[in-house]
């Protein structure tokens, strides 16, 4: 059996498995860099930094419990004036 028969009857099935595989470790690897970013915008997301929620407004945290994320978190968008947002709105800090 030479390469050109080989390749006729198994090329195809190499080739998906090749896909697979290459699909498989692609999207684990950004699954770990979307929880690297998550836990680093935790990490940063404290009482007095500047973030963007997802509406496009920009705002001073002035309340946010990384711990509880069901609870809102409090958003000082002008002088005076605070907001309440689900914490997963908040977008990044800037």
């Amino acid at each position: 059996m030479d390469f050109a028969s080989f390749f006729s009857q198994y090329g195809l099935i190499i080739l998906l498995i090749g896909l697979l595989v290459f699909m498989f470790y692609s999207s684990r690897r950004r699954m770990q860099k979307q929880k690297l970013e998550q836990e680093e915008k935790a990490r940063q997301t404290v009482a007095g930094a500047e973030v963007l929620l997802q509406g496009g407004l920009y705002g001073t945290i002035v309340e946010y419990d990384a711990e509880d994320l069901d609870k809102p978190a409090q958003v000082e968008i002008a002088p005076g004036v605070v907001i309440k947002v689900h914490s997963q709105a908040v977008l990044r800090v800037v």
